[in-house]
């Protein structure tokens, strides 16, 4: 379901709309002609189809600051230039691992993260994938949905039910949910529903939605992989 609408002044073309499967982009074509400004949109829209985010985030790695005043250095050791601090429930992208070292008697790895514009390490035991406090469960991927917040179900081998929709969610190469609408609305991916999986967990501190509490404890998952 393709359909473009533009508007031009002789050969140039002013804007252009591509509507396609019920969302709408917007070009601006500038000193374009018209097959040159085409060529280009469908390139971008074609760009931005690969690298459009979801409210769903499947593959990127994500952590959550569990810690007040926690110092992100420049370089992975103590004694490295701090370059910010950061708060319980900040949450960074995730560039690399680092080393594993003890630190302040806790043994765990520098994590290189991103937040916002600025990049730096921190010791993964002031974070969400510290070591300490992991659990592994084997359960099976039953339902997704999105209310408050997005949903991710699961039930272990003892039928107790899981929902890690609150914490960040680091899903690997699956992609549990899906939005055939593109309506912002997720339903469970056929492909998973019934599939069970090993997944690593921790529980930390989140902010709290729709409630007053502020900060609460949370379920987040760390690793997940396929098991049958």
């Amino acid at each position: 379901m393709l359909e473009f609408f533009f508007a031009s002044v002789g050969e140039y073309l002013i804007a252009l709309k591509i509507i396609f499967f019920k969302k709408t982009y917007f070009f601006i074509g500038g000193v374009m002609n018209l097959n040159t400004c085409i060529h280009f949109s469908l390139l971008t829209l074609w760009l931005s189809l690969i690298f459009a985010s979801s409210i769903f985030p499947q593959s990127y790695k994500v952590l959550t600051i569990q810690g007040d005043g926690i110092n992100i250095r420049q370089e992975a050791n103590v004694n490295s230039r701090v370059v910010l601090k950061l708060n319980t429930t900040d949450r960074c992208d995730v560039l690399s691992i680092g080393n594993k070292e003890t630190v302040s008697g806790k043994e765990d790895y520098w994590y290189k993260v991103k937040y916002q514009s600025k990049i730096g390490w921190v010791f993964g035991a002031f974070t969400s994938f510290r070591q300490e406090g992991r659990e592994t469960i084997t359960a099976t991927f039953k339902d997704c949905f999105s209310g408050d917040i997005g949903h991710l179900i699961f039930v272990d081998t003892n039928g107790k039910e899981w929902d890690f929709g609150q914490g960040p969610w680091n899903l690997g190469e699956y992609k549990f949910c899906i939005d055939p609408e593109e309506l912002g609305e997720a339903e469970p991916n056929p492909k998973y529903v019934g599939k069970e999986f090993k997944i690593i967990y921790n529980v930390i501190k989140e902010a709290a939605y729709l409630t007053s509490d502020g900060i609460i404890d949370c379920p987040t998952i760390i690793e997940i992989t396929f098991i049958k």
